[in-house]
């Protein structure tokens, strides 16, 4: 109900009825003379300004405000009057002293020749909160906008610039009052690099979507830039925000880097092509070494002298060892090694290594055992020799590294392949090592390098050598429980046919 539908009700209609419907109303209701008395007024207005029906009927309503309020108030009171109707947000005080923001709409209404102020008062402090927070919000926004490293941009479907950051211009090496004045459905630039069409498929995906365009700006700046376009709605009309990160630098880092890893790659490969190239001219230096060694063996030493040359054979054979696996990881790394493909029974193997480690697991008191099917050969084709690789280290590793126990070598078909496990109850390997086994010289139970407890290069030949089978070792393990080292080969299917 508004106060042209009050008229009918104010002072002509006194009754009972009228006082009911005006008091039903959610919003105050004031009927004031020219000079401003209350002439009427409801429960409402008596319920939020504090003051009873005794105090209106003496109080003008311009005693309601203060300050400014009161002209302004004022003033809106003689435009109604003088033009028929007009409105003002004050703020209403109540007679404890509150402030409450109000907005007043009044109209001017004549009766018994005598003209009248009616108007409604409605309570707009939510309002205000959901204003002041949007007011917050954009200067917030703004803030932030201006505090992004990132490149900012946001235009109007239509094509202009409505929003923009110093970021984005710095970006793009343009004015921030040029950029303002862009429109992107008319740049060259996005048309030459696909933005243009990029814009058109957020819009009618209503996904964000990005490239990175490589150039020359507008102004002439050039860049990497990636580009993200975002679609948005703000106020029911469509936007684009447009985000810019300039690239050149990172681009020009990792272009730096590759470079660097591709010298340095051809330094390991012109090193590793040295090792495997240089094999026989080392060995005949250590190999005269142990000649003089042994020599010295034979030659009657004293108690002393005998001493110092066991300690000098051990030496040479930790060297001889050291050599010899370092030349086979070079051969590996350099392509030198070929697998050569023969079809053999697993049996074999087997055999092989009871021959080669039995004594060794019986002189640390340890079982050795072997598990593979009998009423069926499991024949493979790979290189036998990688292969025995392979076992001999993961064989030798599984006896040094356990105490007591045992330790068994196992053959059986998973998953259409042949599966080769050793098995064993030594000291295990925790997660954090088993990430790093297979690394060359790393040794879990020799943080000192002793060499006498190896060289830490047999996982890292095992792996190698696996490669060149066309398998991978793995490895499974807890910590005082013991490991399982394990890889698969391709049955010989012709063979088994």
């Amino acid at each position: 109900m508004n106060p042209q539908e009050l008229n009918n009700i104010s002072l002509a209609d006194p009754s009972p009825v009228s006082q009911a419907i005006l008091d039903a109303l959610p919003s105050i209701y004031y009927l004031v003379d020219r000079q401003g008395r209350f002439v009427r007024w409801n429960q409402r207005s008596i319920h939020v300004t504090g003051y009873s029906g005794a105090e209106h009927r003496n109080m003008n309503v311009i005693e309601l405000f203060r300050g400014t309020d009161c002209e302004l108030v004022a003033n809106r009171m003689r435009e109604v009057f003088e033009k028929g109707g007009a409105s003002v947000e004050a703020e209403l005080i109540t007679k404890d002293g509150r402030g409450i923001p109000y907005l007043f709409n009044g109209t001017c209404i004549t009766i018994d020749g005598h003209s009248y102020l009616s108007g409604l008062g409605t309570d707009i402090t939510e309002h205000q909160q959901v204003e002041h927070r949007f007011d917050d919000l954009l200067t917030f926004n703004q803030t932030v906008l201006e505090k992004l490293p990132a490149g900012i941009c946001v235009f109007s479907a239509a094509g202009p610039c409505v929003m923009v950051n110093d970021a984005y211009a710095r970006e793009i090496g343009g004015n921030i009052e040029d950029v303002k004045n862009q429109d992107f459905r008319s740049n060259e630039l996005w048309k030459r690099n696909g933005l243009l069409d990029l814009a058109e498929q957020a819009f009618e995906t209503g996904h964000a979507v990005r490239r990175d365009v490589d150039g020359v700006t507008s102004y002439g700046k050039m860049v990497v830039l990636e580009c993200t376009l975002v679609p948005l709605t703000i106020a029911d009309k469509s936007h684009l925000l447009v985000m810019v990160n300039d690239m050149s630098a990172r681009v020009a880092a990792e272009h730096a880097l590759t470079e660097s890893m591709r010298q340095l790659e051809q330094k390991e490969q012109a090193k590793t092509r040295f090792l495997a190239a240089a094999g026989h001219d080392l060995r005949q230096p250590v190999a005269a070494a142990n000649l003089f060694v042994y020599a010295l063996k034979l030659s009657s030493p004293t108690p002393r002298q005998r001493e110092l040359i066991e300690q000098l054979s051990s030496s040479m054979v930790t060297f001889s060892d050291l050599l010899e696996r370092l030349l086979d990881i070079s051969k590996f790394d350099a392509g030198l090694i070929k697998p050569k493909l023969i079809s053999f029974d697993i049996a074999e193997i087997f055999s092989w290594l009871e021959q080669n480690f039995a004594q060794v697991a019986l002189d640390k008191q340890l079982r050795f055992r072997f598990y593979f099917p009998m009423n069926k050969a499991l024949i493979v084709r790979t290189d036998i020799g990688l292969l025995k690789s392979v076992l001999m280290n993961l064989v030798s590793n599984a006896i040094k590294y356990t105490s007591r126990g045992g330790i068994l070598v196992s053959a059986r078909i998973h998953t259409g392949k042949v599966l080769l496990q050793v098995w064993d109850t030594g000291i295990g390997i925790s997660a954090e090592n088993r990430s790093h086994i297979f690394d060359e010289f790393y040794q879990i139970a020799n943080p000192q390098r002793n060499r006498e407890g190896g060289l830490g290069l047999g996982l890292s030949i095992c792996k190698r050598a696996a490669f060149l089978l066309g398998s991978e070792v793995s490895c499974r393990s807890r910590l005082g429980c013991g490991s399982v080292f394990a890889l698969s080969l391709r049955l010989d299917n012709e063979s088994i046919l």
